[in-house]
């Protein structure tokens, strides 16, 4: 328990790379490769739908100074790049199975096989990082998405029903402050992307920048409303 314990708190785990054994960001533990594909379009194309409603409703610069707004749009972004990476991994796959069918008619290829991650001249030359596999840099950034996005989901949905909410509500509300948890946590329980204890760092970074970027717009005297509700409009 203790190695495992100063195993995860290690700096190596700050990295957006994969330990041996582990699958990729394009895999689940309990669904076929195609299933899951089609879970995350549909859970893209809601994003994006919602995104787009939202916006349009609103028809505000203000639009961007929103938690909730900041929380849904990275969501968004992210679920895009799941499904993107979902799409390239299938392709890959049958460019695989292509490469491997020319190799059996006495065709050169490179193995037949598609690979997912970036050849590391540092964990070749050194036996401390040949336990990890190092992603290629599309999958780092829609990892980073969706580690920020993920827990901003939670946040926003929490501090919402518990702090903010009055009735009456319509589906916008919902869909914006509930449905994000849902898309977070039909993704998260499905996928087989790993959870690092020390990510919680990139969702700090976040809080950072936001908080940084409330307290200058409302010095500025850019906020018409209560900055202690910053969050919750859409």
């Amino acid at each position: 328990m203790t190695n495992i314990l100063k195993s995860e708190f290690s700096w190596k785990k700050l990295s957006l790379n994969f330990n041996h054994g582990e699958e990729g960001l394009d895999k689940s533990w309990i669904l076929p490769q195609w299933i899951l594909l089609l879970v995350r379009l549909i859970l893209a194309t809601f994003c994006i739908v919602i995104i787009i409603v939202s916006g349009v409703r609103k028809s505000d610069p203000r639009w961007f100074i929103y938690l909730t707004n900041w929380s849904f749009l990275l969501l968004t972004m992210a679920m895009v790049g799941l499904a993107l990476i979902s799409i390239i991994h299938a392709k890959g796959k049958t460019e695989s199975t292509t490469a491997s069918r020319e190799t059996s008619l006495g065709k050169q290829s490179h193995n037949g096989v598609i690979t997912d991650y970036e050849r590391s001249p540092q964990a070749e030359s050194d036996p401390n990082r040949a336990d990890t596999k190092s992603l290629i840099w599309y999958k780092k950034g829609v990892w980073f998405l969706w580690i920020v996005a993920s827990n901003a989901a939670l946040v926003v949905t929490l501090n919402y029903w518990i702090l903010v909410f009055e009735p009456p509500t319509d589906f916008m509300d919902i869909a914006v402050h509930a449905l994000n948890s849902v898309v977070m946590l039909v993704e998260f329980f499905l996928a087989s992307t790993p959870v690092r204890v020390l990510h919680v760092l990139y969702v700090m970074i976040f809080s950072v920048v936001y908080s940084l970027f409330t307290i200058i717009y409302w010095a500025a005297g850019g906020v018409t409303v209560d900055v202690t509700h910053i969050y919750t409009r859409f």
